[in-house]
């Protein structure tokens, strides 16, 4: 019995395959969720910071995801009818036949994300100012992926956590683009223009156009809810409150289409510098 014992505690532990060690649970209690939907999942496994709790799909998906090597072992997937997704998402809620249970992505706070970005000049962030809807958020996101925003920025207390809505809005974006809490806007604003990066709040009873704006160098976008728009105090810690022109007919852009409209113009300025 000794000599086997002594065996068995000589043999070295086989290693696990890494997919597997991002399966494990952990025993810190952590706020869990699904993403779901093939370009949201999809991003999700590719990115190796993502941690994965549990990952379901239809028999159709999981060959997918086997073909395009997003995942090594039959054993991390679980196959189940479509009708289980439903149950488990939502039936209400565009899966696609394929989920992910994950938590929320580890994000920098704004010092270690302006050291990190500091050779990456012109900077370009989006701030939010009281944007609830995570859709919204999640489609702001997406937007700043495709325009190569650096960071979106909300204050804590008035934002909503990362989610599977907001996920699935971002279209796989949420993997690229960081999403960072901060405490007061305020502040944040006055951080920014020491480190000369120039705010710029869209506002539409503003006097000057946002095209008119010199939107070349590091640049803060700062948008606010529809309807309500900028806070008081966050737009007087703007160095600079701007609109877009838009028919007298309408109040107000939805807060991602505004960001939207406002980045493309951005990209336009920065895209004519470099000619």
């Amino acid at each position: 019995m000794h000599k086997a014992a002594q065996q068995t505690q000589s043999k070295k532990p086989r290693r696990p395959h890494r997919a597997r060690r991002r399966l494990e649970s952990t025993t810190t209690k952590v706020r869990e969720f699904w993403l779901y939907g093939r370009h949201t999942v999809t991003a999700a496994l590719k990115n190796p910071v993502r941690v994965l709790r549990r990952l379901i799909a239809t028999s159709e998906e999981a060959a997918r995801l086997k073909n395009e090597n997003l995942i090594a072992n039959n054993d991390i997937i679980e196959v189940v009818p479509r009708m289980r997704l439903d149950e488990i998402i939502g039936v209400t809620s565009v899966h696609q036949g394929i989920a992910l249970q994950t938590s929320a992505l580890p994000q920098p706070s704004l010092d270690q994300l302006l050291v990190k970005v500091a050779h990456k000049r012109p900077h370009l962030f989006i701030v939010l100012d009281q944007v609830t809807d995570p859709q919204n958020v999640g489609a702001v996101i997406r937007s700043s992926a495709a325009f190569g925003v650096q960071a979106v920025i909300a204050q804590a207390r008035r934002a909503p956590d990362e989610s599977g809505s907001m996920a699935k809005a971002a279209s796989g974006a949420m993997e690229i683009v960081p999403y960072v809490k901060v405490t007061n806007l305020a502040r944040t604003l006055e951080q920014f223009k020491s480190n000369k990066i120039w705010t710029v709040g869209l506002d539409n009873k503003a006097t000057s156009e946002f095209s008119c704006s010199n939107l070349a160098d590091s640049i803060a976008l700062v948008v606010g809810s529809e309807g309500h728009g900028l806070r008081r105090l966050v737009a007087a810690n703007c160095d600079e409150l701007a609109k877009l022109p838009i028919v007298a007919a309408i109040d107000s852009l939805n807060v991602s289409t505004a960001a939207a409209v406002a980045l493309y113009e951005v990209s336009r300025q920065r895209s004519s510098s470099n000619e």
